[in-house]
């Protein structure tokens, strides 16, 4: 038997066929999930196909019938005489659990195809001349073909409220309302920010949600983002896709938060002996957090392979993108690569139902406002980033503009929520530590030390 053969279901294939021939309603079943190439001998393909076009003829069905009508199209032949239609009728005259006979030779095909697919990558692979090519194609096609296995059918309401367990909906629902009760906070169907103000406006960040932090440079995204990353990090593993800063540089800056200890410090080395003490202790749980950098990446086929990899193999539930107009992804215009962008950055946070943060720069429009409050039209290329994305945020410190105005303080404003309100979260901004801190009188005090 060779390689290819071990990979089919004889069986499957004949007791769905003959189903067909005997049910009228099965039929319909089958084809409306199965396609000829799901079967692995031509001649139970042709039937496939046949069975397929004599159920669209809408003539009475039965057997003499289907009979005739393969005798008129000159298929009887090709699908093995009357003989072998007649065997397959008596194979299963009753019902059978036709969903796992198809299941059956979904997968078979699926490993067929895999099979075929790996000879012939590994064919090209001889002579190819970019490997990195080869590879994002061949993962390409691996990718495309896992979302159609994963791909389900319609569901029906009724399917949708039980389909979590006996109780369903309502069960899910209890939860969140026990929650709210217990905790006295709203419910977070993914990552809770560490920021309570923010939660409060868009429940946490939601897992399959595409969520743009938008500013001007200089506001603080990076820095905001790294404050993310240190508030759910003892809880959740991260993952964060650097294209402006090292992974060194990123590190310096988490260190700077954890020990309060102003970054410029940290650079140029004027580290008290009381500090260090402070920063050796740090700098072990810094190390210890579960957070994963990847530098340097910009093309985003490879770097959704880099996301699939850390999901996998490190669990991450958070990524994090800086920034979005790095990044380059086929398109005949800037205007439809971002949207490339974008919409395979919320297929990738729904396929890995994680929340993705992407970082993304704001026109200079902002500057010609008065209070440089940001719109959403200010977003460049700004369409496709508004529509894809299920929330936009962006970061606004005033005194970045007049160093007299509100000094100290930042908003974090939420433009867009697709899933509930906007609103606007207050948070205080120590400069010199790069660190956002949740609006209250005693951080004030913190801030102005500095």
């Amino acid at each position: 038997m060779s390689s290819v053969e071990a990979m089919v279901s004889t069986e499957a294939e004949n007791l769905l066929l003959g189903r067909m021939i005997n049910s009228l309603t099965d039929a319909k079943a089958c084809c409306q999930e199965l396609q000829n190439h799901h079967f692995y001998t031509k001649e139970n393909r042709i039937l496939f196909s046949c069975m397929q076009l004599y159920i669209e003829s809408n003539q009475p069905f039965e057997m003499p019938l289907l009979i005739e009508f393969l005798k008129r199209e000159n298929k009887l032949l090709s699908v093995g005489n009357i003989t072998r239609i007649l065997e397959l009728s008596q194979l299963a005259p009753g019902a059978i659990h036709i969903e796992h006979y198809m299941s059956i030779l979904k997968e078979s095909w699926a490993k067929r195809w895999g099979f075929q697919t790996v000879n012939e990558f590994l064919a090209e692979l001889k002579q190819s001349k970019n490997i990195t090519l080869s590879f994002e194609e061949f993962s390409k096609k691996f990718s495309k073909q896992a979302k159609k296995l994963n791909s389900t059918q319609s569901l029906s309401f009724a399917s949708i409220s039980k389909k979590d367990g006996a109780k369903g909906y309502i069960n899910i629902l209890d939860e969140r309302r026990k929650y709210f009760n217990k905790y006295k906070k709203p419910f977070v169907d993914g990552v809770p920010s560490g920021y309570p103000d923010l939660d409060e406006i868009v429940g946490g960040l939601g897992n399959s949600n595409l969520i743009i932090l938008a500013s001007r440079p200089g506001m603080g995204k990076t820095a905001f983002a790294l404050n993310l990353a240190q508030k759910i990090a003892d809880k959740s593993s991260i993952g964060i896709i650097s294209l402006e800063m090292s992974s060194m540089q990123l590190y310096e800056r988490m260190i700077s938060i954890e020990s309060e200890i102003p970054g410029n410090k940290l650079r140029e080395g004027k580290i008290s002996n009381e500090e260090w003490g402070k920063l050796l202790s740090i700098e072990e749980k810094v190390s210890k957090m579960p957070i994963f950098i990847q530098e340097g990446i910009s093309n985003l086929s490879e770097i959704i392979t880099q996301v699939r990899v850390l999901k996998e193999e490190k669990g991450i539930e958070l990524l994090i993108i800086d920034y979005l107009q790095l990044l380059q992804a086929k398109g005949e215009t800037r205007l439809l690569e971002i949207s490339n962008i974008t919409r395979e950055l919320k297929n990738l946070a729904m396929e890995l139902h994680i929340p993705i943060v992407c970082l993304a720069q704001l026109s200079r429009k902002v500057e010609e406002r008065n209070e440089h409050r940001p719109l959403l039209s200010d977003l460049r290329e700004s369409g496709s980033i508004e529509q894809d994305a299920d929330v936009v945020m962006f970061l606004l410190r005033h005194e970045y503009y007049d160093k007299n105005d509100r000094p100290g303080q930042a908003e974090l404003i939420v433009a867009k929520n697709r899933h509930g309100q906007t609103g606007t979260a207050h948070l205080y901004f120590a400069n010199m530590l790069a660190k956002f801190s949740s609006y209250s009188s005693k951080q004030q005090n913190v801030i102005e030390d500095f």
